[in-house]
């Protein structure tokens, strides 16, 4: 089937998962990667950081400590055209806006 693209998703926050995401990133073609950054501060600084450290078109990043236990989160995607929020929802309300989002970009 031609103009599929395969997608990569990984945590950008671990060096396990920087090690598979290398290995990933030399495929040819390349995978449209997106990382996933849960920070506890300042997190569209880091989430920026990470998007050119980590060479990828996008990372979702999240206040993760505030999340945890919880059914609802809040997203920010950022790309090296800024940043966008994906407001506090449910975690299934978003991971499909998140497909959406990605489909899209794709498309």
């Amino acid at each position: 089937m031609g103009g599929e693209r395969s997608v990569c998703v990984y945590c950008a926050s671990s060096q396990a998962c920087d090690a598979t995401y290398h290995d990933v990133a030399r495929l040819s073609p390349r995978p449209y990667c997106v990382g996933f950054a849960a920070e506890s501060e300042n997190l569209l600084q880091h989430a920026r950081e990470k998007l050119a450290r980590k060479n990828v078109p996008l990372i979702v990043g999240n206040l993760g400590p505030a999340t945890f236990g919880r059914d609802d989160n809040a997203l920010v995607l950022v790309d090296a055209q800024g940043s966008r929020e994906l407001a506090q929802a449910d975690k299934v309300t978003l991971a499909r806006a998140l497909v959406t989002e990605i489909a899209q970009r794709l498309a």
